[in-house]
C-alpha cells in the first residue's frame, strides 16, 4: 500500500499574463484581483494539513501566492507580532482591548461588552497572561466571562447549547 504524500505543490494564482494565455518566464508578473483571492482560498485550505514548511519558487507571482499562506500561518497561530497589511499586530491589539476594558471596569458593573471574536481572544490571552491557542473560538451569541480564573476556561471550544460546533475565528 502506498504511504501518504509528504510533500504537496500548489500553483500561484492567477495573473494577467495568464488570463491572455501568455508565457511569463522569469518576468516579475504580479498576481491579479483574481489570482489574489485564489492565494487567499488557498491559504484556507492550507491550513488544514498543518504543514510543518513552506518553500516558495523566487518569481514575484509564486511569492505573492505563497505569502498568503504565510500570513493565515500568522493568524492561525496568533504570532504576537502578525498583523493584516497596514493594520495593528496582535500585541498592539492586546494594549488597545486590554486599556479599553480597564475602562469599562471602573464603569457600573455588571457590563457586558459586544464585540469580535478576535477582540475576545486578546481579552482573555492579556488576562490569562499567556496567548491562548483557541481563544479565538468563540461561537457567535456566546456570553464568555472575564476574569483570570476562567479566561483559560472560557479560551477552550465552545459548544452551544444544540451541540453546534460552528465557532468563528474572526469577525
Amino acid at each position: 500500500m502506498p504511504s501518504a504524500p509528504t510533500v504537496f505543490l500548489a500553483r500561484h494564482g492567477q495573473t494577467a499574463y495568464n488570463l491572455e494565455g501568455r508565457f511569463q518566464g522569469q518576468q516579475p508578473i504580479p498576481l491579479d484581483d483574481t489570482g489574489r483571492e485564489q492565494a487567499a482560498e488557498l491559504a484556507g485550505r492550507a491550513a488544514g494539513y498543518e504543514f510543518a514548511a513552506l518553500w516558495c519558487s523566487p518569481l514575484l507571482r509564486a511569492r505573492e501566492t505563497a505569502e498568503a499562506p504565510e500570513l493565515f500561518e500568522g493568524f492561525f497561530t496568533g504570532a504576537p507580532s502578525f498583523a493584516f497589511p497596514g493594520g495593528e499586530s496582535f500585541a498592539q491589539q492586546e494594549v488597545r482591548v486590554d486599556a479599553a476594558l480597564c475602562d469599562v471596569e471602573v464603569g457600573a458593573l455588571p457590563a457586558l461588552v459586544v464585540c469580535h471574536g478576535m477582540v475576545i481572544r486578546a481579552a482573555l490571552s492579556v488576562r490569562a497572561g499567556e496567548w491562548l491557542p483557541n481563544g479565538q473560538r468563540v461561537l457567535n451569541g456566546a456570553i464568555v466571562p472575564l476574569d483570570p480564573a476562567s479566561a483559560k476556561a472560557a479560551a477552550a471550544p465552545s459548544i452551544s447549547e444544540s451541540g453546534d460546533e460552528d465557532a468563528t475565528t474572526a469577525s
